[in-house]
Formats: C-alpha cells, structure tokens, sequence
C-alpha cells in the first residue's frame, strides 16, 4: 500500500445511498471513511484491472 507521501487526493461524488453504506462500514471496522474508500478501491482495482481496462479500451 501507498505511504502518505505516496499517495494523491481524488475527490468524487457519490451517490447518498452509497455514502450510507461507505459510513455503516467504516463505522463497523472503527476507520474512518476516506481509510476505508482506499481499500476498496484498492483491492478492487487489483483484482480488477485487466479485465476493466480491456473493458474502457474498447469503448472508444
């Protein structure tokens, strides 16, 4: 994982719903929102990635 010095600020906007469940699931873990966005978006991006960049290649 990136250190702080590593990493870069993304702001975003996100849907109320989505908001709701990013807080519930922070709340249960005990971190805070923006530690636990990271993760996700992380892990998803890991597991992820070859198979949505063929995805978003093809779409232009």
């Amino acid at each position: 994982m990136l250190s702080k010095d590593d990493s870069v600020k993304l702001q975003v906007m996100i849907p109320t719903q989505l908001e709701k469940r990013i807080n519930y699931l922070a709340e249960a873990q005990g971190i805070n929102k923006a530690d636990l966005v990271k993760r996700v978006l992380t892990v998803w991006f890991e597991q992820n990635y070859e198979e949505k960049y063929d995805f978003w290649s093809q779409v232009n």
